[in-house]
């Protein structure tokens, strides 16, 4: 593995690639979704993210957390009920719209730069335009010199960081998070939250980051959205005090802290100790 910045570092600038435009609200109404008629996903879905929102989405495995992130991407439809964002139905893939997946999901053929570049407008892509913005992509992501890395010399940390790079390509209105940081171990977790935390300030990007993590949550995200049961709903939907990214022991977070514990709990073969107290 060739050596590379350190994934854990304090937070990463972030240049003047990141958007600017600002997000996009995401709405889903009366959405229902089954793969199998006896148990659908969704039998009346109602959530609504503001523009500009991070919001994290809770539940246990199996709930519907990515077949929502699906939906709003458009890379699957409801069979009842409508999902938009801002005013546009989505009934297929959104040009606003980044994906960023628990793997980073790099084309090994490629190396990062052009990995990057695979995210950008057709039109962009090969342009003097292009390649500027993807430098300052890479740089907005702490890896101004990985450019010509390929996959297999990155570490885990520094391939998040070019998926993240990548999804912000096309300037997005809306940012899908689908457990991104859940394969890195804890130092380079926490860099990778700062690095969130510090692209949705700057582009205002509406963002919905789907974590099985508490913490995570309660640090980075603005509210947080518990889904349970089957079909699933929201069973709560709490706005996070305080500012990102925060401190475990942050004043107001131990009752949210059980409180999406406690919503958590009917999905788990066992309660959380002390969920009672």
């Amino acid at each position: 593995m060739s050596p590379g910045p350190d994934d854990a570092g304090a937070r990463a600038p972030v240049s003047e690639a990141s958007t600017r435009r600002g997000g996009q609200p995401v709405r889903l109404e009366r959405v229902r979704k089954a793969y199998s008629a006896a148990r659908p996903v969704f039998a009346g879905l109602d959530l609504e993210v503001r523009a500009g929102e991070v919001v994290a989405l809770l539940g246990a495995s199996g709930c519907g957390k990515s077949t929502l992130v699906r939906l709003v991407a458009g890379l699957d439809r409801p069979e009842a009920g409508v999902v938009r964002v801002g005013d546009r139905l989505v009934a297929g893939p959104v040009d606003r719209v980044g994906l960023m997946f628990q793997e980073p999901r790099l084309l090994p053929w490629l190396d990062a730069g052009a990995n990057v570049a695979f995210g950008l407008r057709e039109g962009l892509r090969g342009t003097p335009e292009g390649s500027r913005r993807v430098r300052e992509l890479l740089a907005a992501v702490g890896l101004p010199e990985a450019g010509t890395l390929f996959p297999h010399q990155l570490s885990g940390g520094m391939a998040q960081r070019v998926a993240l790079a990548r999804a912000l390509a096309r300037t997005p209105e809306v940012l899908l998070l689908d457990e991104p940081f859940g394969a890195v171990d804890a130092l380079t977790r926490t860099g990778l939250q700062n690095l969130l935390v510090a692209v949705a300030a700057r582009s205002r990007t509406t963002v919905l980051l789907v974590t099985h993590d508490v913490e995570e949550a309660l640090r980075i995200s603005g509210r947080l959205v518990v889904l349970g049961g089957r079909p699933a709903q929201v069973r709560l939907d709490a706005v996070v005090p305080g500012t990102t990214p925060r401190l475990p022991d942050q004043a107001g977070l131990g009752l949210l802290r059980r409180q999406a514990l406690a919503a958590l709990a009917p999905d788990l073969d066992t309660a959380p100790a002390g969920l009672d107290a």
